[in-house]
This record gives C-alpha cells, sequence and structure tokens, in this order.
C-alpha cells in the first residue's frame, strides 16, 4: 500500500493534479495588475450624451407645438404679426432649451476628452461621450452657421 503525506487528505495520492497546481506560464506585472476601473468623467459624459439627445428631442416638439399654434386655416405662418411670433411662449421655451442643451453637451464634450486622457482607466465611455456631445456641439454649430447663411442670403 501507498505511504501518504501527512499533509494530504486520505482519499487523494501524491499523484493528485489537484495537490500539483500548474505554475504560471509568465511573471509579466500586466497579468497581476488589478483590471481598470472605467473613468468617472467619461460615464458623466456619456450620461451628459443621453441627456442632450432627449432635451434635442424636447426641444424640437416644444418648437413644433410652438409653430403649430401660429399657423393660419389656410396653411401659411402669418410672419405679418411679430408680437404673436414673439409672445408664443412654447418658441421661447425651445429657445431657452436649445441653449441649455448647447452648454450641456459642451461640458460633456470636455468631460470626455479628459476621460480619455485619464490614464490606468477604461476609455469606452469617454469615446462614446465625446462621439455624442462631438456631434451635438457640431450640429448645432452647423445648423446656426446654416440659419445665419440663410438669413443673409448667401
Amino acid at each position: 500500500m501507498m505511504e501518504q503525506d501527512h499533509m494530504q487528505p486520505k482519499d487523494q495520492s501524491a499523484a493528485s493534479p489537484a495537490m500539483n497546481p500548474i505554475p504560471p506560464l509568465s511573471n509579466y506585472p500586466h497579468e497581476t495588475e488589478a483590471p481598470k476601473k472605467q473613468s468617472g468623467l467619461g460615464i458623466a459624459s456619456f450620461i451628459i450624451g443621453i441627456i442632450s439627445i432627449l432635451g434635442i428631442i424636447a426641444f424640437a416638439l416644444t418648437a413644433a407645438a410652438g409653430v403649430s399654434d401660429l399657423v393660419n386655416t389656410n396653411g401659411t405662418i402669418d410672419i405679418e404679426d411679430p408680437e404673436a411670433i414673439e409672445m408664443s411662449t412654447a418658441l421661447i421655451v425651445s429657445g431657452i432649451m436649445m441653449f441649455v442643451t448647447l452648454a450641456l453637451s459642451f461640458v460633456g464634450l470636455i468631460l470626455g476628452i479628459i476621460g480619455l486622457v485619464m490614464k490606468n482607466r477604461r476609455k469606452v465611455f469617454a469615446i462614446i461621450g465625446v462621439v455624442l456631445n462631438g456631434l451635438l456641439v457640431f450640429g448645432f454649430g452647423a445648423l446656426i452657421i446654416i440659419g445665419i447663411a440663410m438669413g443673409t442670403g448667401i
């Protein structure tokens, strides 16, 4: 009968693979590092991007409701009455919402860029936040430039 080691349980022999674990193949330091955490600023940028998209949808619906109040019975907007346009609460609210959303997107873009340059952090949410907020900021900029160009007749 085989002699058993006093450190091993009685039901396992010395040749058991459970008692002799395979040593690691390499001792590189990157294998023993803790997993990287998500960038908090990247997550904030991503959340701001989502909120900004919802803000754009809200201000577009509010602007559409304000314009629908100004439509005449024949289907045209009465531009000859500027007081009616200036007094449209829905248009005023949608204009304020547009600038708040633009400022929020700009802050989200800055936070996402800072999240991208942080070391030892995951960058997935920072990349998504930069893309979302960057598209919103540049889209607003393009919309403003197109509006100015149409107003000047270029």
